[in-house]
């Protein structure tokens, strides 16, 4: 049975199945932003990319964005499930951190050490509403340390994001370099944006979105790792309350224990 598990001032962590959370307690073209970092193995968890691709799909309002992280392996019906649910492929961005650390995979006929991610991002519906999202985005921008290329075309960012070590797997065998998703969400999340990881782990994404005054709604079907989550989100708000700046956040020491 879906239940809401916690909540603070901005944000709000469901236990429960990813579909059967948001039938019960989101509305149709609600969300912002769904960014995310699902299982990778296409073979166990190919069930859950479709729920992800009709999740986007009927969540996201019109000019949304789903920014995705995607194993390489299988990318290819990954990504053929995002686009029969309607979402319009828009760029892959490519995420890794320093000092770099490399984990040795196996995917015949060949070995590979894996020293990046893939983000895959994807527009719902109108792209001049994705364009003018992105515009708005590009006013708030202040982040000196985020590189930035002047073209024909104006302001851009480099699709290469790099972020820093530690690489924070305290709390989960599976979770995310902090520093890297407080860049992304400097890419792309405006304030009062509401943000939606129906794959929360240990609520990483939740503390960027936070740090950009975004409103962030998680999801994940492991009580354990919500708890966790609970921990780091009410931690941040006490941070973000004593009017610190943002850049402490992903140095404090205690966000990665």
């Amino acid at each position: 049975m879906p239940r809401l598990y916690a909540a603070g001032e901005r944000w709000q962590l469901f236990h429960g199945d990813l579909m059967e959370v948001a039938r019960e307690f989101l509305q149709p073209n609600s969300v912002d932003i769904v960014l995310t970092d699902p299982p990778y193995s296409w073979r166990d968890y190919k069930d859950e990319y479709y729920k992800l691709g009709d999740l986007c799909s009927k969540y996201l309002k019109d000019g949304g964005l789903a920014l995705l992280f995607m194993g390489s392996h299988s990318l290819d019906k990954k990504m053929e499930v995002m686009s029969a649910a309607g979402l319009e492929y828009l760029w892959c961005f490519k995420c890794s951190w320093k000092p770099l650390q490399a984990t040795p995979k196996v995917f015949q006929p060949v070995p590979v050490f894996v020293a990046s991610r893939l983000l895959i991002a994807y527009g719902k519906g109108d792209l001049n509403l994705v364009r003018a999202r992105w515009n708005r985005k590009k006013a708030t921008l202040d982040f000196i340390e985020l590189e930035r290329i002047e073209s024909e075309h104006g302001w851009a960012v480099n699709d290469v994001v790099i972020g820093e070590a530690p690489m924070d797997k305290k709390g989960h065998m599976w979770q995310q370099n902090l520093n890297l998703f407080v860049r992304i969400a400097e890419m792309f999340v405006c304030p009062n944006d509401v943000v939606l990881d129906p794959f929360n782990g240990t609520g990483t994404t939740g503390v960027a979105v936070l740090c950009e005054g975004g409103y962030y709604i998680g999801i994940d079907v492991d009580e354990t790792v919500l708890k966790f989550s609970v921990e780091r989100l009410e931690r941040v708000e006490n941070i973000l309350s004593e009017k610190k700046d943002k850049f402490f956040i992903y140095t404090e020491r205690s966000l990665f224990d």
